[in-house]
């Protein structure tokens, strides 16, 4: 019986997690492009010195991404631990004129690990039944994924890691995006 109260207890959280389903696995995503985004912009090679807001944005990205996985599945939460742990090797980092070409080193394995935990929540969310939010949840992240596109050109050295990124990457990015807003507006109609 001990047994048995000590598995539900052990269950419980995960499936609150999943009782949320498509909607929680798409604030996760889109939350961890949101902290790349955040991110690049305040290390952004190309402007001074970082505006203290952005640097503010992507820590509270951090914090609400570990609530959002608080409760979830075990391999998103070692995922935003990963995230978080390079977000504060960078920030360890110095920030003289001489060390700015050097922040790829650390924006890299970043950028590399928000990927990762997108295609680790990709996969649950599409091993969910079909909500019908999903047209929307597509569209925000294709944007998000433009978003970063557009972000990491400005640092010229930056790897992209972006799921299915290649030569047509903005042509097909902006297709799909038409498509989704052309679905949307499709439901919306009917």
């Amino acid at each position: 019986m001990r047994s048995l109260l000590c598995l539900a207890l052990m269950l419980f959280p995960l499936a609150s997690f999943a009782a949320s389903g498509a909607e929680q696995l798409f604030k996760i995503r889109y939350q961890a492009f949101a902290i790349s985004s955040e991110l690049l912009l305040y290390y952004n090679p190309n402007q001074g010195a970082g505006d203290p807001r952005r640097a503010e944005g992507y820590r509270r990205g951090v914090s609400r991404l570990q609530r959002l996985v608080g409760s979830g599945p075990t391999v998103l939460q070692e995922a935003v631990g990963e995230l978080q742990r390079l977000t504060e090797i960078l920030e360890a980092q110095p920030s003289s004129a001489d060390q700015v070409m050097l922040r790829p080193t650390w924006i890299n394995p970043i950028l590399e690990s928000q990927a990762s935990l997108d295609r680790q929540a990709e996969r649950l969310y599409n091993a969910l039944p079909d909500d019908p939010r999903r047209s929307q949840h597509t569209l925000q992240l294709d944007l998000a994924r433009l978003l970063l596109l557009y972000q990491t050109r400005t640092f010229g050295s930056l790897g992209v890691y972006v799921t299915g990124i290649s030569d047509d990457s903005f042509a097909r990015l902006d297709q799909q995006i038409i498509a989704g807003f052309g679905r949307l507006r499709s439901s919306d109609a009917g």
